[in-house]
C-alpha cells in the first residue's frame, strides 16, 4: 500500500463523510456532512492509502508532541476486512519509518466493536477509557483510549 500526505480538502471531505464512514465516527452533536471541512493545521495530517490505482482511504494523524500523534484511519467500505488490517500494519511501519513519533493513540467509540478488534489486531492496547463521553443516536457511551509504542 502506498501512502503519501494530501492537502486535497476535497479529496479529505469525499472519504471522511462518505456515509457508511460517517456514521461510524460522527456523534449526535456532529455538523452535517455537507458542512464538514478538514482541518487546515501543520500539525493535522491527511494520509492517503492506495492500493495500484484504488484509494482505499486515508488515515488522520494529529501531532500531540514530536514523540506522541494521535491517529484515525476511514478506509471505504470496498476495503474493509483484511484490506484495512493489511493497510494498517503497513501504516503504522510507514509511520515509525518515517517520522519520530515514539507512540501513537486513538480513541474509539465502545459501539465499535470491529474498530476495536482491527486496533488490537494491530497491536493497540486500551490504555483508558472516558465513560459516558460519547453519545451516539441518543445514547451515551464509553471513549475508549488504545495506543501503540514504536518497536525497538
Amino acid at each position: 500500500m502506498e501512502f503519501t500526505r494530501t492537502s486535497d480538502w476535497d479529496l479529505v471531505a469525499k472519504v471522511i463523510t462518505h456515509p457508511r464512514i460517517w456514521r461510524r465516527i460522527s456523534d449526535d452533536f456532529a455538523c452535517s456532512p455537507e458542512d464538514w471541512r478538514p482541518l487546515d493545521h501543520p500539525k493535522v495530517w491527511y494520509v492517503t492509502a492506495r492500493e495500484g490505482d484504488q484509494l482505499c482511504g486515508l488515515f488522520v494523524v494529529v501531532e500531540r508532541s514530536p514523540i506522541l500523534c494521535e491517529t484515525h484511519l476511514s478506509f471505504y467500505p470496498h476495503a474493509w476486512g483484511e484490506e484495512t488490517r493489511k493497510g494498517l500494519r503497513e501504516f503504522l511501519a510507514w509511520l515509525w519509518q518515517t517520522t519520530g513519533f515514539h507512540r501513537a493513540i486513538a480513541d474509539i467509540g465502545q459501539d465499535n466493536p470491529l474498530a476495536l478488534k482491527l486496533a488490537a489486531d494491530c497491536g493497540y492496547r486500551e490504555f483508558g477509557r472516558n465513560p459516558e463521553a460519547i453519545q451516539r443516536r441518543g445514547k451515551l457511551i464509553d471513549d475508549i483510549w488504545v495506543g501503540i509504542t514504536r518497536p525497538s
